[in-house]
C-alpha cells in the first residue's frame, strides 16, 4: 500500500536509529488515527529537497504532516544559535553600559532588543527540540459533490455541515512532552497563510498559520519559507479534496508575507 514501509522509506531511509524510531512512532500514530485500511491508501509526498518535513496524503483529503525536531548540530541551528548569542551579548553589553552610566533609565531603550532576543531564542529552541503534527481526517467517503451550477448561492442545496467534513488535529511536543494540542471540524478552518512574525535587521521571519475561528496555530516555526509555502499548497490541495474551500488567497491574511500571492 501507499503507506507501507517501502514508501515511507523514501523519506526516512532508516539512516539512523533516531530517524527509524521517529518513523515507526509516526506511522503507528497515523494507523491509530486514520485506521489501518485508510492508512494503506495514503502515500508519501516528497517535500522540498533537503527538507526534514514528512507528509502523507490520501484520496479523500487525508493529510498527515510531521515536522521533526531539527536537532542541535544541523547547520541552520548552529548559525541561528550563533546569531542569537551574538545579538544577546551585544544587547547585554549595551544595557550594562547604560545602567552604569550617568542616566540608568537610558537602559530602558534596550527592552525591545531584549524582546527580539527572547523571540529569536524561542524560535531557535523550537526548531531544535519541538516536533509539530497536523492531521486532516475527512470522512471515509467524501461529501457528495453538489449538482452543476451555483446551487449553494441560490439556496437549492445547502453545503455540507462542518461536522460532515471531518476533523483536524494539531499538536506540538518536545522531549516526549506534549506542549499544545487542538482539534476541531475541518469546516471550521478559516485560513491558511504564510505570515510575517517579525523583522530582524529588516529581514522578515515567517511562519505558516492555520486559522480556526478565533484561534491561530503555528505550523511553520523553524523551517524555511519555501517549506512553509509547500506545506500551505499541500494542505490547501487536501482541503479541496475534502470539499473544504477557503476564500481566494487562503482565507484570513494577517501580517501576510510580502511574497504571498
Amino acid at each position: 500500500g501507499g503507506g507501507g514501509d517501502g514508501d515511507s522509506g523514501l523519506f526516512f531511509g532508516g539512516s539512523t536509529n533516531r530517524e527509524m524510531k521517529t518513523r515507526l512512532r509516526w506511522e503507528s500514530a497515523l494507523i491509530e488515527r486514520f485506521g489501518e485500511d485508510r492508512f494503506k491508501t495514503m502515500a508519501p509526498i516528497a517535500p522540498p529537497h533537503g527538507s526534514r518535513i514528512r507528509a502523507m496524503s490520501g484520496p479523500h483529503g487525508e493529510l498527515a504532516i510531521l515536522i521533526p525536531p531539527g536537532g542541535v548540530f544541523n547547520a541552520g541551528a548552529v548559525a541561528e544559535t550563533a546569531f542569537t548569542g551574538a545579538w544577546t551579548a551585544i544587547t547585554a553589553a549595551w544595557t550594562y553600559g547604560a545602567m552604569i552610566g550617568p542616566s540608568p533609565l537610558f537602559a530602558l531603550f534596550s527592552v525591545p532588543f531584549w524582546g527580539v532576543g527572547a523571540h529569536l531564542g524561542k524560535t531557535v529552541a523550537a526548531a531544535m527540540f519541538e516536533s509539530t503534527r497536523v492531521d486532516f481526517v475527512p470522512p471515509a467517503a467524501a461529501p457528495a459533490a453538489p449538482p452543476p451550477g451555483d446551487v449553494h448561492r441560490r439556496g437549492l442545496r445547502p453545503p455540507p455541515a462542518r461536522e460532515e467534513l471531518g476533523r483536524f488535529h494539531y499538536s506540538r511536543e518536545a522531549f516526549g512532552r506534549e506542549l499544545a494540542r487542538a482539534e476541531g471540524p475541518l469546516g471550521a478552518i478559516s485560513g491558511l497563510n504564510v505570515v510575517t512574525r517579525t523583522h530582524v535587521n529588516d529581514v522578515p521571519t515567517t511562519t505558516l498559520n492555520l486559522f480556526v475561528g478565533v484561534e491561530t496555530y503555528e505550523m511553520g516555526v523553524g523551517v524555511s519559507e519555501v517549506e512553509q509555502r509547500w506545506m500551505r499548497a499541500t494542505a490547501l490541495e487536501a482541503l479541496a479534496r475534502a470539499r473544504v474551500f477557503l476564500p481566494r488567497g487562503g482565507g484570513r491574511r494577517e501580517f501576510v508575507s510580502s511574497r504571498d500571492a
